[in-house]
């Protein structure tokens, strides 16, 4: 949509606002969404608090927009004042704890057997950050558990957290419009630190996959499918430039036209699926019309969004270029 267009569209949402509230527009949504995640999480748990999903996400239990499924996410809002702590246990499993600001930008990344300090010197804005923490289940569902319950936030101060009040008619009007520019991001572009993202990938992200990790972390694709969901879509990618030996892996997942998923079995990791005789992977999204064939997703919404993951890269920018060489190769239908 023309930015006029928008523009015109969010004043009259304008109209209806509470006068004590701030109309979200493209230049502030980064914060006003990053303030709805953090109010979100504070409606459950208190301040330096974990909340913990202790099953992987799925269509019945998903809470942030474009989960991944193969992870288990524990989520926290810390006050950084006097310095916080935070500790993640040794293991060979795939683990990340995020450090989210309050304007979106990636604070810092900690891995296995990593424990930093977090101060408010280190946020752009504001004395309280979200922690976006990720274990993987290749161990199991107990193993995952017990490095969830080890991954420790130690904060000298727990002082409330008071957000920037913004109107919600206005924050989902241009989320909704936000979106529609999903498969045209770079999303290696669109998180890390002010210096690292660019406009407009920085404010698209946030619309279509708030808490992504930094380029250097992890990257991301997101694209449109066939359009019509009884065509059989297929997807073939060669193996991606990741550091598989130390829990690097990829993953491969279908949206409905929101953002959300809308089937029993909406992707695969890597680790399930099956590769072809030269190593390649090919995989194919239909509502059934294609189930025969090999690493087959199902999908449910004509307006689907496929997306794949890739975490732990040997060389970002080997890494980003493997993305656009795949987002031009798209979804193929075949017979």
């Amino acid at each position: 949509m023309k930015k006029t267009l928008l523009t015109i569209v969010i004043a009259s949402v304008s109209t209806m606002a509470f006068a004590d509230s701030t109309i979200v527009t493209p230049s502030n949504f980064a914060h006003a969404e990053t303030v709805h995640y953090f109010n979100l999480q504070l409606d459950e748990v208190g301040v330096n608090e974990w909340k913990m999903e202790r099953e992987p996400v799925n269509m019945h239990n998903q809470t942030i927009i474009r989960s991944n499924i193969d992870l288990l996410y524990q989520t926290a809002v810390v006050d950084a004042k006097g310095g916080a702590t935070i500790t993640v246990l040794e293991s060979d499993v795939y683990q990340i704890a995020q450090i989210i600001d309050e304007n979106h930008y990636i604070v810092d990344a900690i891995y296995p057997g990593e424990s930093k300090t977090i101060t408010p010197d280190m946020l752009t804005t504001g004395q309280h950050f979200y922690i976006l923490k990720r274990t993987a289940i290749d161990a199991g569902i107990e193993e995952a558990h017990r490095l969830q319950n080890e991954t420790l936030i130690e904060a000298a101060s727990a002082t409330p957290y008071k957000g920037k009040a913004y109107d919600v008619e206005s924050l989902d009007v241009v989320r909704s419009e936000l979106e529609k520019q999903g498969p045209n991001t770079i999303y290696a572009l669109g998180f890390g630190r002010p210096e690292q993202v660019q406009e407009p990938h920085f404010t698209v992200a946030a619309a279509t996959g708030w808490g992504g990790l930094s380029g250097d972390h992890a990257q991301y694709l997101l694209a449109n499918g066939t359009g019509d969901i009884t065509k059989c879509g297929a997807i073939t990618m060669e193996v991606p430039p990741l550091d598989f030996e130390n829990g690097g892996y990829f993953s491969v997942i279908q949206y409905d036209s929101q953002g959300w998923i809308d089937v029993e079995k909406a992707g695969y990791s890597a680790s399930e699926m099956t590769p072809n005789a030269d190593g390649s992977y090919t995989f194919h999204l239909s509502n059934g019309s294609c189930a025969d064939k090999p690493n087959h997703i199902e999908v449910a919404d004509d307006g689907y969004y496929w997306g794949v993951r890739l975490y732990k890269p040997t060389n970002a920018a080997a890494l980003t270029d493997y993305i656009k060489a795949l987002h031009a190769k798209g979804i193929t239908v075949v017979n």
